[in-house]
């Protein structure tokens, strides 16, 4: 009917301004970590301070991003003195941690480098993370070898923060730093930036406004093993406006190497 046909092109036009407002909020993500890592590249040394005056208007605007990160290279050889330099500048027992599949913390391997938190913002509620290695988990670990691989941003398949175990779903975003040796020919790790994103509060002003207009959005990682994976929305339980949800609109968004799938359906307000 014409009233059918009215009610799907504005659900259409409604779903693609939606799409939008998303991609645009991923990508802002994208270019926060490429900031950081440019701060980095400019100074010889970023201070705690330095960090915390650089993020701290981000994380004030942004209540989906939990923290940021910058986790310095280190190799082993240096290990020792290493840790003895951050027990001094934190004035905390400093030690490079490694997680297990459980969320537990303890000592760390031994391997040939690490990358472990030096400055995380904000501080309050997360210095657990101080001294952790994200190479030892391996859904971090991947996102980090993609980055390092391709000096690109690479965001992490679903996962619990160690700092906020009953967040419902979260990604981490990393950006590899390197700096450029003098025959310029090959690219020394410097560390890695990261962004641990809350998906729900991140996606929470889209979603506020798409339940203003009836519409219940969902965002599923379509690039995990078993089937996509839900990362925030997902409200099914609304009576729909047509039988089986007709009124449906998908669309793929590439976010930081992988392929997310925002999903809208309309149902009664």
């Amino acid at each position: 009917s014409w009233e059918q046909s009215r009610l799907r092109a504005q659900f259409e036009r409604d779903s693609s301004h939606l799409s939008g407002l998303l991609r645009k909020r991923l990508e802002e993500q994208v270019d926060m970590v490429r900031s950081i890592e440019r701060l980095l590249l400019a100074s010889d040394h970023v201070s705690r301070d330095d960090f915390r005056e650089f993020v701290a208007p981000w994380m004030r605007n942004h209540p989906g991003t939990r923290s940021f990160t910058w986790n310095r290279h280190v190799p082993h050889a240096v290990r020792t003195a290493f840790e003895q330099e951050m027990r001094e500048e934190h004035l905390v027992d400093y030690r490079i941690l490694d997680r297990d599949a459980s969320g537990r913390t303890h000592l760390a391997a031994t391997r040939s480098e690490y990358f472990p938190v030096i400055h995380v913002e904000p501080e309050e509620g997360n210095r657990t993370v101080l001294g952790m290695d994200p190479l030892s988990f391996p859904i971090a670990g991947e996102a980090i070898e993609r980055s390092r691989s391709s000096g690109q941003p690479a965001v992490s398949a679903r996962l619990r923060l160690v700092q906020e175990p009953r967040e419902p779903y979260a990604v981490v975003l990393y950006q590899a730093v390197f700096a450029t040796a003098e025959d310029a020919s090959t690219r020394v790790p410097l560390g890695l930036v990261s962004a641990a994103l809350g998906m729900d509060d991140l996606l929470a002003p889209i979603s506020g406004q798409a339940a203003a207009q009836g519409i219940a959005l969902q965002l599923t990682d379509q690039g995990a093993e078993d089937a996509p994976a839900l990362l925030a929305g997902g409200d099914r339980a609304k009576d729909s406006v047509w039988p089986d949800e007709a009124l449906t609109h998908t669309v793929r968004i590439d976010f930081a190497g992988r392929v997310v799938e925002s999903s809208d359906a309309r149902y009664h307000p």
